[in-house]
């Protein structure tokens, strides 16, 4: 499931990987729809990335949601 808006009342747990490798991310938070925050959690270190651009289809989500396959 590629990255989807932040919703911490629907979605407490949104944690991505990209490229199915590398660092683990956590989002965190949005800023004004359509970018999302995503905090690596090794080191805490945050970034942002544009929902639905090219970027973010790089991403996958580890915890599906109920009823959803990756």
């Amino acid at each position: 499931m590629p990255i989807a808006p932040y919703d911490p009342k629907n979605d407490p747990v949104q944690i991505y990987r990209r490229h199915g490798s590398g660092p683990i991310y956590r989002a965190v938070g949005l800023i004004t729809d359509p970018a999302v925050i995503l905090e690596d959690v090794a080191t805490g270190q945050q970034h942002t990335v544009v929902i639905r651009s090219l970027i973010a289809k790089d991403y996958v989500r580890l915890i599906d949601e109920p009823g959803e396959t990756s």
